[in-house]
């Protein structure tokens, strides 16, 4: 997330600065070199993204812990990065708990099998969609 941390602090800078047709600029090549980097979401931004969510239920950061959606994973048969798994269910859950509730799928599997479907076997979605949803959509 090297890339990433740098283009953001670089957007944030130029945001700060009077506008003027060189910050217009540079301000369209960071968003673009944010858009293009495609590191993998690291622990410590995957840790820093989750315990900054912000619940749809009102409650804040992660829903489960890391142990408890390994051990989902586990049990599931594996095939997908641990930590994208935790970051993925926690994600879903964030945005998605009440709809879930709503409908009576409110179950860790379920949850296993959206953030599966959606978040990391997206075969039509960008290299890395979490990575590329913290970028680019998520606020921080």
């Amino acid at each position: 997330m090297e890339y990433r941390k740098f283009a953001e602090k670089a957007i944030e800078e130029i945001k700060a600065e009077s506008p003027s047709y060189k910050n217009c600029e540079m301000l369209s090549w960071m968003y673009a070199v944010r858009k293009h980097c495609t590191e993998k979401l690291d622990r410590e931004t995957a840790v820093e993204w989750v315990h900054g969510m912000e619940n749809a239920d009102g409650t804040t950061g992660p829903h489960w812990t890391m142990t408890e959606t390994r051990a989902l994973l586990e049990h599931r048969g594996g095939g997908v990065d641990p930590l994208a798994f935790w970051a993925a269910m926690n994600a879903t859950y964030s945005d998605l708990g009440p709809l879930f509730k709503k409908y009576g799928i409110d179950t860790p599997g379920a949850y296993a099998d959206f953030a599966c479907a959606f978040w990391l076997h997206d075969k039509d979605a960008v290299e890395d969609k979490l990575a590329a949803y913290y970028a680019g959509a998520a606020r921080h």
